[in-house]
C-alpha cells in the first residue's frame, strides 16, 4: 500500500482507476461511524461520494467497504460532480471535509487504514 499525493492522482483517474481517501471516525447516537470519499472519472467527468458508513464489525462485518451506509437514501455516499476538471471537483469537496494532500490511496485499501 502506498500512499498518493493530490498531484499524482490524476492520471490514475484518467486510467479509469477510483482514488479514495479515509476522513477518520464520528458518533451518531453513540454508534461508531467512518467517513471517506471515493473519486473517480467517467465520460462525464470527475465525480466523487461523500460516504458516512456505520462500524458494523461488533455484527461480524470486517470491511468498510461492506459496512452499512448512514442515509438509507443515498447508501454509496453524496455524490459531488460531474466537474470537468479535477481541481473543480476537490476544490468543491474542500468545502465540506477535509482532504489531506498525501493520503490517498487506490481503491481496496481503505480496511488497511481502519486498522492503523
Amino acid at each position: 500500500m502506498r500512499y498518493l499525493r493530490e498531484n499524482e492522482i490524476e492520471p490514475y483517474l484518467n486510467a479509469g482507476k477510483i482514488i479514495e481517501q479515509y476522513l477518520g471516525t464520528f458518533r451518531l447516537d453513540n454508534f461508531p461511524c467512518h467517513r471517506f470519499v471515493s473519486i473517480g472519472k467517467d465520460k462525464d467527468g470527475y465525480y466523487c461520494f461523500l460516504a458516512e458508513v456505520f462500524d458494523e464489525k461488533e455484527d461480524g462485518i470486517e470491511s468498510i467497504y461492506d459496512f452499512s451506509g448512514i442515509d438509507p437514501d443515498n447508501p454509496e455516499g453524496i455524490e459531488y460532480g460531474p466537474k470537468t476538471s479535477l481541481k473543480a471537483l476537490l476544490s468543491e469537496l474542500k468545502e465540506k471535509v477535509t482532504l489531506t494532500d498525501d493520503t490517498f490511496l487506490l481503491t481496496g485499501f481503505l480496511d488497511n487504514v481502519m486498522t492503523t
